[in-house]
């Protein structure tokens, strides 16, 4: 008995030894995951290195800021050269651009607000190794006044591309198929799984889109370097180009090494190189306690809270989340206006209907509510921003996509391969519709039909609403269809174009802010401190988390077939969400 219990005291020391280093190593870790505050002096620059990546949400916390790792937020990006116009002490921007992949909605964005910066006549100077990592690339870098790359490297101005696996014959073999219903020939968000080939007017659909964006992106390139729009696409029929090409195309400033440009750079400028997320981490000193909320919203939609989960590629927008924010925003003393950040493909119907209603109740609290759109702000997501007062989307934003699809993946055929039988017993004619073990019963689908049917008239009457827009003008934009926000304004879907800087202007007219008054910008929800986020985490709530991270994902590539397919693995069925805006 008692070399038992000296047993258990070893084990629970060494158990206390192992909690007490990891909550030492994440308090370590999270410290320096954090950007530092810098002290600015004059003739300093602000530096960026793009390779770092961007993401398009704040982190809630300082775990999740610690998952993010050292990429950089998009709005602290566009803050930092915000603030750096006007600040007399920030003398130019110098940025490295290698391998990343940035959207074309991200990278023209970028490139606005680094010819904003360029304006007040602060130099800006790029490096890269090369820029083949796509049109996209040379979007951005082609807006800073020296773009400098290696005479090894390549540009890649190149045309678009869309590629869509089709995956209904390789899951047939496996006595898989999926049943789904979608409202209507154009929502074809999983047609991968339905069919063998691009449907007709999707391939139309499509092709009408990446046309958009390729040429929204051949003029961007042409207005910050000086070309013929029309000789930018001539390049990018015969793109990736050779540095010699590119440089005689004047789309690079100077062929040289790394080692060159920091000497160009020390003599250019006075002062030390300052980063981008640092100095958008150090306080602003505004005489104003006129406040305009930010609230930054990425991911797929769904019910409940936003919840981190760290093995997970996929984001999530919790629409509670969402609208508590827009209310707690909206209830701030001071607080004039709301940007809302959209970046979502979509999701869940009752979950995007959440969010907009606090839009709703917003402006009838006399609080404008201006949407800045990301990369994609369709379905779910374009429902949700129809009910703002002010719609802006990038030139290469995808949005529109009204329409509605629900569906599940049958697994009957694939359980006769494997000679297992189920036995049903049920209280109602649809108790077991979702299930993966059989196929919609003409009841279950007639029923089905009824639902989706119920909420594509309101997404269209609610759309046709809020744009002002007939029932027929409305179905000729929706039916699931996808545009550019270049075509979405032409349509009457969006406002303007443009981008945080466009949504911030707009903010201020409408709460009737002087135009030289600078509002302070504070970002909702409030990022949660060291303290609180460990004691979140330590807390019951916390412990499920934890709990997570230790988990190890799924092998590839069945952690891939798992999220293409919906895999509920708590349950053990394979099923797509009720009903989906996606």
């Amino acid at each position: 008995m008692r070399t038992l219990a000296r047993w258990l005291l070893i084990l629970l020391a060494v158990i206390g030894v192992v909690a007490t280093a990891a909550v030492i190593a994440v308090v370590f870790l999270v410290k320096h995951a954090e950007p530092n505050k810098v002290a600015v002096h004059t003739g300093d620059y602000l530096v960026a290195d793009f390779d770092r990546g961007i993401s398009n949400q704040s982190p809630r916390d300082a775990i999740e800021a610690l998952s993010q790792g050292k990429a950089y937020v998009f709005s602290d990006l566009v803050a930092a050269l915000r603030r750096g116009a006007s600040d007399p002490k920030i003398a130019g921007f110098a940025a490295h651009l290698g391998n990343a992949k940035i959207s074309a909605a991200t990278a023209m964005e970028l490139a606005e607000a680094v010819a904003d910066f360029q304006k007040v006549g602060k130099k800006t100077f790029l490096f890269a190794e090369s820029l083949d990592s796509g049109p996209s690339a040379v979007v951005l870098a082609t807006a800073f006044q020296q773009v400098w790359m290696q005479p090894s490297g390549l540009v890649g101005l190149r045309g678009v591309a869309i590629e869509s696996p089709f995956l209904r014959q390789g899951l047939a073999d496996w006595g898989i198929h999926a049943e789904i219903i979608q409202r209507y020939e154009y929502k074809s968000a999983m047609d991968f799984l339905s069919r063998d080939e691009m449907s007709q007017p999707v391939r139309e659909n499509l092709q009408r889109l990446i046309d958009d964006v390729s040429a929204s992106l051949a003029e961007r390139i042409a207005v910050q370097r000086g070309l013929d729009p029309s000789a930018v696409r001539t390049l990018s029929q015969r793109g990736p180009l050779l540095a010699k090409e590119a440089l005689e195309a004047k789309l690079l400033d100077r062929l040289a090494y790394g080692t060159e440009f920091q000497s160009t750079l020390a003599s250019a400028f006075p002062g030390g190189p300052v980063q981008a997320d640092a100095y958008a981490a150090t306080a602003e000193t505004t005489n104003t306690d006129v406040k305009i909320a930010l609230i930054q919203a990425s991911g797929q939609i769904v019910p409940g809270d936003a919840e981190f989960e760290p093995l997970s590629d996929d984001a999530m927008m919790g629409a509670r989340t969402v609208a508590h924010a827009i209310r707690d925003a909206s209830k701030t003393d001071g607080v004039r206006a709301i940007i809302l950040r959209l970046d979502t493909p979509g999701g869940d119907y009752a979950a995007s209907d959440t969010i907009r209603e606090a839009i709703v109740a917003a402006r009838q609290a006399s609080i404008p509510v201006i949407v800045s759109m990301g990369d994609v702000a369709a379905s779910g997501g374009y429902f949700i921003a129809s009910a703002a007062e002010t719609v802006i989307a990038g030139d290469a934003t995808i949005t529109g996509s009204i329409g509605v699809i629900a569906g599940k993946i049958v697994l009957e055929d694939a359980w006769n391969k494997l000679g297992v039988h189920w036995t049903t017993l049920k209280t109602g004619d649809t108790a077991a519709m979702w299930s993966p073990n059989h196929g919609f019963t003409p009841t279950e689908r007639a029923r089905l039909d009824a639902i989706i049917d119920a909420a594509y008239t309101d997404f269209t009457g609610k759309v046709g609403a809020d744009r002002k827009l007939s029932a027929e003008a409305v179905d000729k934009l929706a039916r699931g269809r996808v545009w550019s926000g270049k075509a979405a304004k032409q349509l009457g879907l969006v406002d303007d174009t443009g981008g945080l800087m466009k949504a911030l202007a707009y903010a201020k007219r409408s709460a009737g802010i002087p135009a030289e008054r600078i509002p302070t910008v504070i970002t909702f929800p409030r990022q949660k401190s060291l303290t609180e986020t460990l004691m979140d985490y330590m807390g019951g709530d916390g412990n499920r988390e934890i709990a997570q991270m230790t988990m190890r994902p799924l092998p590839e590539p069945l952690g891939t077939v798992a999220r293409w397919m919906r895999l509920d693995l708590e349950h053990g069925a394979a099923i797509m969400p009720p009903l989906v805006m996606r």
